[in-house]
């Protein structure tokens, strides 16, 4: 997971502060390109022997076949995916680029929308995944972030987490201002999921 990051947001919280402090920071309010991905695992368990590895393997290169020969992913995905998502024709979401294990990285680079990657291999298994979209990059707009930008409890809370985390933060005697500066800072860190998919 990568470390939060903390930012000082700015002493003086009035609309024109936090507006001129949004505007000069455009790369921490964009989000990242995100993919819509469905997939198909074929689990096996980590401790299973060769046999059961080569089987699975060999089932999910079957898959891929069939999925390349115009079977839909959806109904495949429900009736051999291993993986909860199953139930849902594979639909894991949208994710953001990057937010992937290194092995999803390379499979969904330079992958066309609706055409089935690679069998990938996991601790989890043997993997097929499929772009169902992509989202582009996007700049959230100020009245979006506007009102987290100027909560004092949610800032506080961060503060709170940076330090338990061992991240150096300001406190209030040592703000820029002295005592009644508060503490102003926000996060940045994104959380992945914890899947045979994700970091």
């Amino acid at each position: 997971t990568n470390p939060v990051e903390f930012y000082t947001v700015i002493n003086d919280d009035s609309d024109s502060a936090v507006k001129a402090f949004f505007d000069a920071n455009p790369d921490r309010f964009t989000v990242p390109e995100q993919l819509h991905l469905r997939a198909i695992t074929v689990g096996v368990d980590p401790s299973a022997g060769p046999t059961r590895w080569q089987d699975a393997k060999a089932k999910a290169e079957r898959l891929r076949a069939q999925l390349l020969n115009g079977a839909s992913f959806e109904d495949l995905a429900r009736t051999n995916s291993t993986d909860p998502s199953a139930k849902n024709g594979g639909d894991m979401g949208y994710v953001h680029r990057g937010a992937l294990t290194d092995e999803f990285e390379r499979a969904t680079h330079g992958l066309a929308v609706k055409t089935p990657s690679e069998v990938v291999q996991s601790l989890y298994g043997y993997h097929i995944v499929e772009i169902v979209d992509v989202a582009p990059p996007a700049r959230k707009t100020f009245p979006d972030v506007a009102a987290d930008l100027q909560r004092p409890a949610a800032i506080e809370q961060l503060c709170t987490l940076g330090r338990q985390l061992g991240i150096p933060v300001h406190t209030p005697a040592d703000m820029p201002g002295g005592p009644a500066a508060g503490c102003r800072r926000v996060s940045r860190g994104f959380m992945h999921h914890k899947s045979s998919i994700y970091h």
